[in-house]
């Protein structure tokens, strides 16, 4: 066809110039539809494009280091660490006073022996517990501690040093509510406490 086209015109060879021209352009746009020459890809960025200090020229902050662990907070604020600051509590009132008082939860109370004596106490909550000793063999500062959880009300302890040595219980309320019974040594008969009672009113007797 092409032939008879160009042989007809009388113009051959420039009637297949300008096929060729055509043929050319349609293979052209052919690849082009096919797919082409691959895309480059664009450039990465030189700079960071996040949002770090780093993209604004800052350094990294470094890692703060975490914080040491504060000192265990003691049950009483302004309890008593050593045998010589307990010695220096103020005697306590004694029946028929109460030495304390404490807000029950559902009529119990829990009780936290600190025995800064250096000596065994023994002790009991009536109908409840049965005999223990609380260790004189020291395992912090110049104290043994013992906690005896949700008595109930009335409760009566009975306290006593295992050599027969006289003792002092001076009481005080912690944070939570709880009764902490500090027990030192006294050479004085008259202050001498034996026995510790509980009211479900909450009213603490030392006798």
């Amino acid at each position: 066809m092409v032939r008879g086209f160009g042989q007809r015109s009388g113009k051959g060879g420039a009637g297949r110039s300008m096929w060729g021209a055509i043929a050319l352009t349609l293979a052209t746009a052919t690849g082009a539809i096919a797919g082409g020459p691959a895309t480059p890809a664009p450039e990465r960025p030189a700079t960071c494009q996040c949002a770090c200090p780093c993209a604004a020229g800052q350094q990294r902050p470094m890692a703060t280091p975490a914080a040491a662990p504060s000192a265990p907070v003691r049950a009483v604020p302004n309890a008593p660490a050593t045998r010589s600051e307990a010695n220096q509590l103020p005697l306590p009132a004694r029946f028929p006073l109460p030495a304390t008082r404490l807000a029950l939860r559902d009529g119990k109370v829990t009780v936290r022996l600190v025995n800064f004596t250096n000596a065994k106490v023994a002790f009991e909550v009536i109908g409840v517990t049965g005999d223990r000793l609380l260790s004189g063999l020291l395992n912090e500062p110049d104290r043994a501690t013992s906690v005896l959880e949700l008595l109930p009300t009335p409760s009566n302890l009975v306290l006593y040093r295992e050599d027969r040595g006289f003792l002092i219980a001076r009481p005080a309320v912690t944070p939570q509510g709880d009764l902490e019974l500090v027990l030192t040594a006294t050479p004085n008969i008259n202050e001498d406490v034996n026995y510790v009672n509980v009211t479900p009113q909450g009213e603490v007797y030392l006798y």
